[in-house]
C-alpha cells in the first residue's frame, strides 16, 4: 500500500529555497512557454509558502510558551519573596517572645533547637566629615597631558590652572575597622568611669547597640 507525501512537508525550508532558486535558473535559460513557466513557479512558490507558514507557526508556538514561562517565573519570584517575608516576620515574632520572657536558651522544642545569637559589634558612621582625619584616606585621580604626575609632585597646592587639569576626582574612604576598634576601646573606658563623669566619644561615629538574631536548627 503506497501513500502520497507532499514534498513540502518533508523537505526543509532551506532545501525548498534551494529548489526554488534552481528552478528559476533553469526556467530562465530554457525555451519554455510562458504559461508553463507561470504554472511551475506558482507550484514552487506554493510549496515554499506552505513550509514558511509551518515554520512560522512553530516559532509562534515557541514564543507563546516562552512568554508563558516568563510570566510564571515572575509569579514564582514574587511568591518566593512573599513567603520569605512571612518567614522573617514569624522569626521576628518568636524572637520578641524569647527576649520578653527571658526564657532559658537554647530552647529545645519537639522539632527545633532555638537560640538567640549575639551579633558582632558594628560601627555606625553618622557623619564622615566629623571623623578625625587619621581614620580617612583620600584618593585623588587626575588626568591630563604626559608629565602631569611630575608636575603634581613639584606643585603641592595643585592649582588646576597651572597644571592644566582636564578632570579632578576625589574619593574618601573610612577605615571602618580602626573606627570600630577605637569605639570598643572607648566604650570599655567609659564603663570604668565613675558615675556622673563625662563619657568619651569619637566625633562622627558611634557603636551600634547590641542586637541579636534568631537561630533555628
Amino acid at each position: 500500500m503506497s501513500t502520497n507525501t507532499n514534498p513540502a512537508t518533508t523537505q526543509t525550508l532551506h532545501a525548498l529555497a534551494d529548489d526554488y532558486l534552481e528552478g528559476l535558473a533553469i526556467l530562465g535559460d530554457a525555451d519554455v512557454p510562458p504559461e508553463v513557466v507561470f504554472d511551475t513557479l506558482e507550484g514552487m512558490q506554493g510549496d515554499l509558502a506552505d513550509k514558511i507558514d509551518a515554520v512560522l507557526a512553530y516559532a509562534a508556538n515557541l514564543e507563546a510558551m516562552a512568554n508563558a514561562r516568563k510570566a510564571e517565573a515572575e509569579r514564582l519570584t514574587k511568591s518566593a519573596k512573599t513567603l520569605a517575608n512571612k518567614v522573617e516576620n514569624l522569626h521576628t515574632y518568636v524572637q520578641i517572645a524569647l527576649q520578653r520572657t527571658g526564657i532559658k536558651l537554647p530552647l529545645v522544642t519537639r522539632r527545633f533547637t532555638v537560640n538567640l545569637t549575639k551579633n558582632p559589634p558594628a560601627s555606625q558612621i553618622v557623619n564622615a566629615d566629623l571623623l578625625p582625619a587619621f581614620y580617612k584616606t583620600e584618593t585623588v585621580t587626575l588626568s591630563g597631558s604626559v608629565g602631569l604626575a611630575e608636575k603634581v609632585h613639584k606643585i603641592l597646592d595643585a592649582n588646576p590652572e597651572v597644571l592644566g587639569l582636564q578632570s579632578f576626582d576625589s574619593e574618601v574612604k573610612v577605615d571602618k575597622k580602626a573606627v570600630l576598634s577605637d569605639l570598643k576601646t572607648v566604650a570599655q573606658a567609659n564603663l570604668a568611669k565613675p558615675e556622673g563623669e563625662a563619657h568619651d566619644s569619637i566625633p562622627g561615629a558611634r557603636l551600634e547597640p547590641t542586637s541579636y538574631r534568631l537561630t533555628v536548627r
